[in-house]
């Protein structure tokens, strides 16, 4: 799972529902963002690929600034935002 910082919260809740639509597992709360890529071989593989989807979202989002984090599992995977 790859934590992500978003410079505000409706970008993030619009972009975890993106994800989501395209198949991924994502969960936001404010500007954090956390995705995972449910077949990804490593966290390298898992990396490349949202940050293919993420580049294409952000196509359509311009004012959106995303930045990579870390790789971690949100505080509490039961209460995901949308």
């Amino acid at each position: 799972m790859i934590k992500y910082e978003v410079n505000s919260p409706a970008l993030a809740s619009l972009l975890a529902a993106h994800l989501r639509e395209q198949g991924y597992e994502a969960l936001n709360r404010g500007t954090h963002l956390w995705a995972t890529h449910p077949s990804a071989a490593d966290p390298s593989e898992e990396r490349l690929v949202l940050g293919g989807v993420i580049a294409a979202w952000r196509r359509e989002h311009p004012d959106a600034r995303i930045v990579p984090a870390e790789y971690e599992p949100p505080p509490d995977m039961s209460s995901r935002s949308t």
